[in-house]
């Protein structure tokens, strides 16, 4: 027998989220790739395995690219191997609530 469980831990109205994939963490900022091609440090608080909740540094309506474009990803591979070579440990979260749908 066998049973399939989901538990609600928080439920959150009203916020700003993005899927998951489109914040990525170079260095020790997290980023978005706007779709005019800029790069803008944002904020995030509680999130799943599918969105992750913006805090600060988008608003409501901005378009916004599920990974950053070719030469961005070199930029943050750079970073990534600066932060490791100083022996500094990325941050995590641990996995929070799902958004309420916009």
């Amino acid at each position: 027998m066998t049973a399939e469980v989901e538990l609600l831990i928080e439920e959150l109205h009203d916020v700003l989220y993005v899927p998951l994939q489109a914040v990525s963490s170079p260095g020790r900022d997290r980023v978005c790739y706007l779709a005019n091609g800029e790069r803008s440090v944002v904020e995030t608080g509680p999130f799943n395995d599918k969105y992750i909740e913006i805090t600060s540094g988008l608003e409501e309506g901005d378009e916004i690219l599920l990974r950053a474009v070719e030469g961005d990803r070199e930029r943050e591979e750079e970073e990534r191997t600066e932060d490791t070579d100083k022996g500094e440990e990325p941050e995590t979260e641990p996995v929070g609530a799902e958004p309420a749908p916009a």
